[in-house]
């Protein structure tokens, strides 16, 4: 009976995960920085729930594709520790953030190349340095 509840318990769950993989993720232009990186982290973990399903390979390619298109639009915004640093520090630090934000978008381009390719152990281990990658950026720049 146990066995029964589980099975039941887990394909509901898959069931949601599958419904809510397919929703949008890309903040509009004009939003904050905070915004965008709440969609980021939306995205990162609809993926993270449904990463080793490769049924929602597409779904996690599209995520993925969503996540690296906000990124990008995150460098759009200057992080406040960047603006509260004095004036002559400011361009470098916000060169250090743009890099950081490219690696992160390459990354997003390699985890959308991997759920392409079914490579789903790989996208695993994209997840995990973007994870890695996340908890740098805020240590710096939040």
């Amino acid at each position: 009976m146990k066995n029964f509840l589980l099975a039941v318990l887990l394909v509901s769950t898959s069931t949601v995960f599958a419904q809510v993989s397919t929703e949008p993720t890309i903040v509009e232009p004009t939003a904050s920085l905070g915004s965008v990186m709440k969609a980021m982290s939306s995205a990162l973990r609809k993926i993270a729930a449904q990463v080793s399903d490769a049924n929602q390979n597409a779904a996690s390619e599209q995520l993925a594709l969503d996540f690296v298109k906000n990124v990008e639009a995150s460098k759009a915004f200057t992080p406040k520790t960047i603006r509260d640093l004095p004036a002559d520090q400011q361009d470098a630090k916000k060169q250090e953030y743009i890099k950081m934000l490219d690696d992160t978008a390459q990354l997003g381009k390699d985890l959308a190349s991997a759920f392409h390719n079914n490579d789903n152990k790989l996208a695993t281990d994209i997840l995990a340095k973007l994870s890695t990658s996340k908890k740098e950026g805020h240590a710096e720049f939040k």
